[in-house]
């Protein structure tokens, strides 16, 4: 859910989830979705829009920093 963040940003919390549903790379399931995007919402990882700042260190300094530097690159059409 972190990575699909770098795809935003949403205009709310249900867009995030609808572009989650139509990604070509990202697949969970709505209820898995939503409880995970609970989750790093409490965690202050994500608001209903993007990652926070917390989200963006967190995965910039993790294994997928060069997937997720491609996400936000790329044109992402919903």
């Amino acid at each position: 859910m972190l990575l699909h963040h770098c795809t935003g940003p949403f205009e709310d919390r249900e867009d995030s989830l609808r572009a989650l549903d139509h990604s070509t790379y990202f697949y969970v399931e709505e209820p898995e979705a939503r409880k995970r995007l609970d989750e790093l919402t409490r965690r202050g990882l994500v608001n209903d829009r993007a990652l926070t700042d917390a989200g963006e260190a967190l995965i910039n300094a993790s294994a997928y920093a060069v997937y997720a530097s491609e996400l936000r690159r790329m044109n992402h059409v919903r």
